[in-house]
């Protein structure tokens, strides 16, 4: 995990929600452009030399001058653990050489809240003081000088979301920024013009305008221009419909208007042409988006920025972006095909390319396509061969049943550096078929429904005539699911017995069944909408009016928390099913499998044994979910369990764990997990005998036809039969 201040962690969780919230907005379709000569927005990217101490990291920096001005966090040591934060403010050339600390003091009751550049080649720092709650701005030149200070506390204040994390000065205001608020101060720190809107940056242009990145219901994503004179805003761009997503940061620029970046790349805006140009492909350019962070334009064709996913023992450095052909570099390219391919998958492919000198992953999502299951369909009959196929959003057993998957298991059986005892055999006899082993993930959740023990039984699943039989036993005031519709409790029912309604061998259905009626008769108790009635679900838990609580546990805090929600032992019954198996594995869209007519099945296979290492799995997996690497498993297990402080075998010092979790209205900390919620874990887990099926035109069809039961009164023995009768003829043609 990063230890980065905690203001700038919650601002970059804002904006990744943000991001993926407004994908598909409608927007104004601005043309874009690529670089001449440069078709592909290809840029090479080189380390420049960690300039500060081990034990320091840079917490923000940017370019001002054509110097790099940087500040650092110095990361608690096992001798001091608890020590204050210690910052360090440092100038650099471009080289990321020549480094000079700047003699500037934080004390230790004071707190960096923000660090920008102020249009003139000085610093603007902003410091809370934890004991006076007093905000000052200090504008600070590169010696260290104190040019002004301001008393900012009346302004900063008005921030009741956080302190604002991006600070503006002009020479008559000074303009701060958070995720939620815009505020407009003079130098007296009286508030001139505040605005809330879900805004993700503000920076001053060359010509001095104040530009925000803003987004509104009726335009979506856009650029404002801030107008002094008035305290008005005016839109200045409309983001292309090729972005996708918010501009998660501006970049002042003398070339263009302005540069923007967000998921997909950097692009520059030229209100001249009105164009926009796609200046970097991050994907293309072996990059992330999620890695980068303060982007400055150092010469035309050249940028520097912090990179937060290092192949050094340093967790950030400066990389220098440079424009470029994509040059041979030799490799051999592995493919991977799916459709809607995961960021992760996409994250570890950059990670993998970056340190594998044999092959490149080479990724081909289908989701760009009107129909992308049945293009990849037509593809794989054309004899297009893929290496890899991510199984997200893909029916796994029919492209099984065509033999299109090969068997995962003889590689690890001949794999000298992983074997299959090294992983979570449930999670793997899960995964198989027959036997099988057709894909594999580098981690898991598992999908289940939680409640009282002493109310659902003990037991880690139930049957349908169980379930059936306590539900019509409970108190009549309460509630079996919370803000429930008729559509998501058939789907979830359905969802967890598919296997037992569809032989995917033989392609055939059978829904016009007891089971099944009665899953679309108990779905019909509920609206089409769900009416909560401003009731939480936690109170209601609490209040003993909610039997149930679905979710997916995907770390240690989902075990230790719902005891202490519900009061009392709890069970992960799962959903109710023919057989009884309630809990599922969820691959959480990471699982794959190698075609079985991949022309590189050991370049395909060196990557899921990437996926698959303890280097991976410990950066990357957890929290995320659970690592299917054992000794990853057990590494998270002792850090959570930790009840006095301890050293890791890589040196690391882990102290006493505690937590709070806030879940809705319901706060609670939590100490180190206890011996008997570890036992409860992995009773869970090796009594987990499934993994979730799910095909999305399948079950289109089922919740189609159900909606006229549900709203028309339509016979539920007539809808069972259209419903078999059309799943069918589905199947028949994916055979």
């Amino acid at each position: 995990m990063k230890h980065q201040n905690i203001y700038f962690i919650v601002y970059l969780s804002l904006l990744i929600v943000m991001s993926f919230s407004l994908t598909g907005c409608g927007r104004e379709k601005n043309e874009i452009t690529t670089i001449e000569g440069n078709p592909q927005s290809v840029y090479q990217h080189c380390s420049l030399n960690h300039p500060f101490m081990e034990n320091e990291m840079i917490a923000d920096a940017f370019v001002a001058k054509q110097q790099i001005f940087a500040v650092t966090v110095q990361m608690k040591t096992e001798q001091n653990p608890d020590s204050p934060s210690s910052y360090g403010f440092y100038s650099l050339d471009l080289a990321g050489e020549n480094v000079m600390e700047i003699p500037f003091a934080v004390e230790k009751n004071q707190r960096l809240c923000s660090f920008d550049p102020d249009g003139l080649g000085n610093m603007l720092i902003l410091l809370a003081d934890r004991e006076s709650s007093k905000y000052n701005l200090y504008q600070v030149d590169k010696n260290g000088v104190v040019l002004n200070q301001y008393d900012v506390t009346n302004a900063v204040t008005a921030f009741t979301d956080m302190p604002p994390v991006k600070t503006v000065m002009d020479d008559d205001n000074i303009y701060f920024l958070s995720p939620l608020k815009f505020l407009v101060v003079n130098k007296l720190g009286e508030i001139l013009f505040q605005s809330e809107s879900i805004f993700s940056d503000l920076t001053m242009l060359p010509t001095g305008e104040i530009v925000l990145s803003d987004y509104s219901e009726k335009d979506g994503s856009i650029i404002e221009k801030f107008h002094v004179d008035n305290g008005k805003m005016s839109t200045l761009y409309k983001m292309p419909e090729v972005s996708q997503s918010q501009a998660n940061y501006l970049v002042s620029s003398e070339e263009y208007t302005f540069y923007y970046y967000n998921k997909q790349g950097l692009y520059a805006y030229d209100a001249k042409s009105s164009k926009t140009i796609q200046l970097i492909d991050w994907e293309n350019s072996n990059l992330s988006s999620e890695w980068l962070s303060n982007i400055y334009e150092t010469s035309k064709g050249e940028f520097l920025c912090v990179n937060s996913e290092t192949t050094s023992n340093q967790e950030y450095e400066f990389i220098k972006l440079s424009a470029g052909e994509e040059t041979a570099d030799g490799k051999t390219s592995v493919s991977i095909a799916g459709i809607h391919i995961d960021n992760r998958i996409k994250a570890a492919a950059l990670q993998f390319n970056q340190r594998n000198e044999k092959y490149k992953i080479v990724i081909e999502d289908y989701a760009k396509y009107e129909e992308p299951l049945a293009r990849m369909n037509t593809e794989l009959i054309a004899n297009e061969s893929f290496d890899l196929i991510c199984m997200k959003n893909i029916p796994e057993s029919i492209f099984i049943n065509r033999g299109i998957l090969t068997d995962l298991y003889a590689y690890l059986e001949n794999d000298g550096n992983i074997a299959q005892d090294a992983l979570v055999t449930s999670f793997l006899e899960a995964l198989s078929r027959d036997g099988h082993l057709y894909s594999i993930a580098p981690g898991f959740g598992i999908s289940t429904v939680i409640g009282r023990a002493s109310q659902v039984g003990d037991e880690m699943g139930w049957t349908i005539k169980e379930f059936q039989e306590i539900t019509a036993a409970m108190e009549e005031e309460m509630d079996i699911f919370y803000a429930p519709t008729n559509e998501e409790v058939l789907k979830q029912l359905t969802n967890a017995n598919l296997d037992s309604f569809v032989d995917w061998k033989k392609g055939e259905c059978s829904f016009d069944n007891a089971a099944f009626i009665g899953f679309l008769e108990f779905a019909n108790q509920y609206e089409e909408s769900s009416n909560i009635n401003g009731a939480s679900m936690p109170s209601m838990v609490q209040n003993n009016e909610l039997l149930l609580v679905q979710n997916t546990i995907v770390d240690f805090t989902d075990i230790m928390l719902y005891s202490r929600l519900f009061g009392e032992n709890v069970a992960f019954v799962g959903y109710p099913t023919v057989d009884g198996t309630g809990n599922a594995f969820d691959c959480q869209g990471m699982n794959m499998g190698i075609c079985s007519k991949s022309k590189n099945p050991e370049g395909a296979w060196e990557f899921l044994k990437y996926l698959l290492s303890e280097e991976y799995q410990k950066k990357y997996c957890y929290p995320d979910y659970f690592p299917v690497n054992l000794k990853c498993l057990q590494y998270y297990i002792d850090i959570t369990s930790a009840d006095k402080q301890f050293t890791t075998e890589e040196g690391i010092t882990v102290e006493p764990y505690s937590c709070e979790i806030t879940y809705d209205d319901y706060q609670v900390k939590m100490d180190a997990m206890t011996e008997e919620e570890i036992e409860l874990f992995w009773r869970l887990v090796n009594s987990t005998t499934r993994t979730n099926s799910y095909d999305e035109e399948l079950m289109n069809i089922i919740l189609e036809e159900a909606q006229t039961y549900f709203d028309d009164g339509k016979p539920v023995v007539d809808t069972a039969k259209d419903i078999e009768k059309r799943v069918n003829i589905y199947l028949s043609e994916q055979h």
